[in-house]
């Protein structure tokens, strides 16, 4: 194994756990250690995409050709939301989980998939409706 400790890591108050939040009302919240594993900045483009063999599995990363981001600090926590309804609707459906108010998911980088970090095989919290 090679190691590589960035030196500009940044100091996090809360556990290192990257998460993003999708929840039914098209919302999709991004913790701040996500936005920094993902290297998100304000009007980057950032892309969802679907396994086409294994229909559960949504993965999510920086991309140009993606929709563009506008982050936003909620006031309340150092995270960011945007939105996209259609996208929430779709990951919520192929998991099964339409009757919950939301989901978090710990996101796992995955260099087998172009870049894109694996968003769904990992959900840490259900809140049903």
């Amino acid at each position: 194994m090679k190691w590589h400790i960035p030196e500009n890591t940044p100091k996090f108050s809360k556990p290192l756990n990257p998460t993003v939040t999708v929840y039914s009302n098209g919302k999709i919240r991004f913790n701040s250690f996500a936005i920094w594993v993902i290297g998100l900045k304000n009007k980057d483009g950032i892309a969802f995409g679907q396994d086409e063999e294994e229909k559960k599995d949504w993965y999510v990363k920086k991309d140009s050709k993606g929709f563009t981001v506008v982050l936003k600090n909620d006031g309340s926590s150092d995270s960011v939301y945007v939105s996209n309804k259609f996208i929430c609707t779709s990951i919520l459906h192929s998991l099964e989980l339409l009757n919950s108010e939301y989901v978090v998911f710990k996101i796992i980088p995955d260099e087998t998939k172009s870049g894109f970090s694996i968003l769904t095989s990992n959900p840490v919290k259900v809140k049903t409706k």
